[in-house]
């Protein structure tokens, strides 16, 4: 009975429960079956330990690409010394850049020249101003843009060549040195990319029964200078680092982009995480990515990835309410990925989000995805209740636990006087309140993420901030997002990112996985040795989520009801044990006798009565339809992968779970409330507690 009260509500990790038996998703069987066939000989590249082994075992070839890397950085460097008579780049905080300058074209160019793994190590540098500067951070954001295409001649030599067709790849189109005889591989095929990236490039056909499909096919050359690129990057890095005797650790960003390049390079490791991605969300009906035909794919080490082909638009194609909308579920969305399901898009510039010609949301590109463990999540999820409380100690509380900063604070005394910092201890008091006066200086600073950033940047000068790679993933990610409102001045003023975050931060906090977050969820709800419900705090939340003033100016027109999908997971999984747990040791009778009777329950009791007034009103007037976005039919069809495990969205139970999971639900709660009835009211004399109560309600209500 515990067992099933506390862990089996459903599968935290696959939310799916199968004839009463937990499965695996098909994202996660297919990451252990598809595995990434690398050259024999390249077991040493990307192991530091290894580097030497690497070097000595191809001395020419290293040589070779170091000097013409070094070649193309003095011609850089040449344009750069020259660097002061230009007019440097505002700080931006969003993807947009200022006017290019001549600098900034000769890095970028540069860069491109070098190859892949330099434009990547330039697209990561740009997301970490706090190594790189400002100035070369913003002039690094052109990399973002379309990478310069390679010849599409090519592309179909490697389509047929990975596939393993040796007749036309559709009528038309044959690929050089192959038959044009036999039967075509594709009904149709246009032999011109339609996209195209830093390490592949994207083509348009359509299947013999008629289905369209998108075909990524890999740039050529990447994979057999990935490794030469990354020693070389490496000695260099390290040898700069060295000669400046800078603080900052150079070789970790080229290793965190090799890492990346490499698994963006397995594509079927991104077809894993494509189905996985579907499956983790679709209980957002809103969201959606294409789905996988691993018939188009050949055998692991293809250089050929197949989508279903998904009709969408950019942001740019949009017009401002539809781009308002698009911004809406997406920036809900990545939330949810970041304190819900911890199953994070690393890379989600304009690119790789799209508004689906069926309303919804599409995320493309899952090469590089990122893990964030729970313990990351709650602390996320504590520090946006802190912004919106404006809890500023607190907030660096949530700092030093996510390792940002360190503990205890450390003070740079020579800030202004030195360039080489002289940290010593200070406490949290001093370091909240430079950045609650920092953040009061930003514009947005009570709403955008990006603005924070920019307080923390501007900080950190003044004090020690570590900056893990997983907050410069969460800036990118929020700053990208934000960067899509500039050419909405409404939106722009009214939308709170703190505030749409909170529903999520609370479902986090309402679902504990780690020993402190249950401790918290405690020390939130329960006050006292007999751990009575704390109303003052439950009224703070509320206060803290209250967003009025924002639902006034943008309209009921973007409720996606995500909060709703979100708790009704946390009330019918075994995300929620811990919350059944405190229910289950609860005395619910003493908890309603609280509601009524206790003062510092005034604020819930109000907001209690105004939400079940408006409900009212709303099922009276309009319908329970009118409290969905839109008619189910306008979605379209679900994804196929998101299908294959969730069905299409239906009207009636818009945020769908597994039946089987429902019914383990059912039983869990019968449980609690056969343990509360028991404890409340049993013996029968018991009883006698709800008139009493009843009495007691009245007379409150008269004084």
């Amino acid at each position: 009975m515990r067992a099933l009260l506390f862990g089996v509500c459903g599968s935290t990790t696959t939310w799916m429960l199968t004839a009463g038996r937990l499965q695996r998703p098909v994202g996660a069987q297919r990451s252990q079956e598809w595995t990434f066939e690398r050259p024999a000989g390249d077991a040493a590249a990307f192991d530091q330990e290894r580097l030497l082994e690497y070097i000595l075992a191809r001395p020419w070839d290293l040589l070779l690409r170091l000097t013409s890397t070094l070649w193309i950085a003095f011609g850089i460097w040449l344009v750069w010394k020259d660097r002061k008579k230009e007019e440097a780049p505002a700080l931006n905080v969003s993807l947009q850049r200022s006017a290019a300058s001549e600098s900034g074209e000769a890095l970028r160019r540069g860069l491109q020249r070098m190859g892949v793994f330099f434009v990547k190590i330039g697209q990561t540098a740009a997301q970490r101003p706090d190594i790189v500067g400002d100035e070369v951070a913003e002039e690094l954001k052109g990399l973002q843009e379309q990478s310069a295409p390679f010849k599409d001649e090519l592309a179909l030599q490697i389509l047929a060549e990975d596939l393993g067709h040796p007749g036309p790849l559709a009528p038309g189109v044959v690929a050089e040195g192959h038959s044009p005889e036999g039967e075509p591989l594709l009904a149709e095929l246009n032999p011109n990319f339609v996209a195209s990236a830093s390490l592949g490039q994207v083509y348009r056909g359509r299947l013999h029964d008629g289905r369209e499909v998108a075909l990524k096919v890999q740039r050529p050359g990447v994979r057999e200078v990935l490794g030469l690129d990354w020693a070389v990057a490496t000695l260099v890095s390290r040898s700069y680092q060295a000669l400046v005797g800078s603080p900052n650790d150079y070789g970790a960003v080229v290793d965190t982009v090799a890492r990346g390049v490499r698994m963006e390079l397995d594509y079927y490791n991104e077809a894993a995480n494509a189905e996985e991605f579907a499956l983790r969300h679709a209980f957002l009906p809103f969201v959606t990515s294409p789905g996988i035909l691993k018939e188009l794919m050949g055998p692991p080490g293809s250089r050929v990835l197949a989508l279903n082909w998904y009709p969408s638009r950019s942001p740019k194609e949009l017009p401002v309410e539809e781009r308002r909308l698009l911004v809406e579920m997406a920036v809900e969305a990545c939330v949810v990925q970041l304190l819900v399901t911890g199953f994070v898009h690393a890379d989600p510039h304009e690119g790789n989000l799209r508004m689906g010609d069926d309303g919804r949301v599409v995320f493309l590109d899952f090469g590089l995805m990122d893990r964030v463990d729970f313990g990351i999540m709650e602390q996320c999820a504590a520090g946006v209740r802190h912004v919106l409380n404006k809890d500023w100690v607190e907030l660096t509380h949530t700092f030093q636990a996510i390792r940002f900063t360190p503990t205890p604070m450390q003070k740079n005394l020579d800030y202004g006087s030195s360039d080489v910092p002289r940290y010593e201890p200070c406490s949290n008091e001093d370091f909240a309140e430079a950045f609650a006066e920092q953040l009061e200086k930003e514009a947005g600073g009570q709403s955008r993420f990006g603005a924070m950033a920019v307080a923390l940047k501007k900080l950190s000068d003044r004090y020690l901030m570590l900056t893990p790679p997983f907050i410069a993933l969460l800036c990118r990610t929020f700053i990208t997002l934000e960067g899509l409102l500039a050419d909405d001045p409404v939106m722009a003023e009214t939308y709170n990112v703190y505030q749409k975050s909170l529903p999520f931060a609370i479902s986090r906090l309402l679902s504990p996985r780690t020993r402190k977050g249950t401790r918290d969820l405690r020390g939130v709800f329960l006050e006292g040795e007999e751990g009575e419900i704390s109303w003052t705090s439950l009224s703070t939340l509320l206060a803290a989520g209250d967003d009025k003033e924002q639902k006034e100016e943008m309209g009921d027109a973007f409720a996606l009801r995500t909060a709703a999908a979100v708790q009704r997971r946390l009330l019918m999984t075994a995300e929620g044990q811990a919350l059944r747990r405190l229910l289950y040791e609860l005395d619910a009778f003493e908890a309603v006798r609280g509601f009524f009777m206790r003062k510092d329950a005034k604020d819930l009791r109000t907001a209690a009565a105004g939400a079940l007034a408006e409900r009212w009103s709303r099922s009276k007037s309009q319908g329970k339809a009118s409290e969905m976005v839109r008619a189910p039919e306008s979605f379209g069809p679900r994804s196929v992968a998101a299908a294959r495990g969730w069905g299409d969205w239906s009207g009636k139970d818009p945020f769908r779970l597994p039946s089987s999971t429902l019914r383990h639900a059912k039983k869990a709660w019968r449980i609690i409330l056969r343990r509360q009835l028991r404890r409340s009211f049993w013996p029968w004399w018991r009883l006698w507690r709800v008139p009493v109560l009843l009495l007691q309600e009245l007379h409150v209500e008269r004084v």
